[in-house]
């Protein structure tokens, strides 16, 4: 007599006949229900079996991802132009500081950010850039052994070192103030020609007195 089939239960029937055309019939060798006949799906993109999330993309999006890469370009841009002004103020820092400018300073410290000014410091003075060591110690090493004609340029650092980054919409530029407060100095031909400049006003002046 030949052994009848056990009937396949309602799960398989409806896994074989749902228009996928990669279903294969297999029996569980492992584990639970071994020896059991199951269908499995053997093509890993199989739109019934596994499909894929579909994610609804807006008309605009090529557009507004335009546009912030766009934005982000700029405040690159930016950020490295304030370095700059920023590296020009220590090259023109004066040895000694005048009474406001002392204010300023202090002033920066007390409103600025100090763990950002530290930062700055020790990726400076870590020319490796492999900042083995933390922020304070860098800088803490870098204060011993500078020498004192140096230290008012170190603490114009620690003051001014958290305003290199781009201020908030909302937030005062100090940057911009400190540029005002240590002004480059003129150049010996911009000197020149206002001293002719003045020179020239005063015969002028004097020719109209004469007559």
């Amino acid at each position: 007599m030949e052994d009848e089939q056990e009937p396949e239960d309602e799960d398989e029937a409806e896994a074989a006949n749902d228009g996928c055309d990669s279903t294969k019939a297999a029996l569980i060798t492992y584990g639970n229900n071994v020896g059991k006949r199951v269908n499995v799906c053997t093509d890993a993109d199989c739109a019934v079996h596994h499909p894929r999330r579909v994610v609804a993309v807006s008309a605009d999006f090529e557009e507004r991802q335009k546009k912030a890469e766009q934005e982000q370009a700029a405040r690159k841009k930016t950020q490295a132009k304030r370095e700059k002004r920023y590296t020009a103020i220590m090259q023109r820092f004066p040895s000694t500081l005048t009474a406001p400018q002392t204010r300023f300073l202090l002033g920066a410290l007390v409103l600025g950010d100090l763990d950002s000014s530290l930062e700055h410091m020790a990726m400076r003075l870590d020319s490796d850039q492999s900042m083995s060591q933390s922020s304070e110690d860098v800088c803490s090493k870098a204060l011993t052994e500078l020498p004192i004609a140096s230290l008012p340029q170190f603490f114009v650092e620690i003051a001014l070192g958290s305003y290199v980054d781009i201020p908030q919409p909302d937030e005062t530029d100090l940057l911009e103030a400190a540029e005002a407060m240590f002004p480059a100095p003129k150049s010996v031909k911009s000197a020149k020609k206002a001293s002719t400049k003045a020179k020239k006003t005063a015969s002028t002046k004097a020719k109209h007195t004469n007559r």
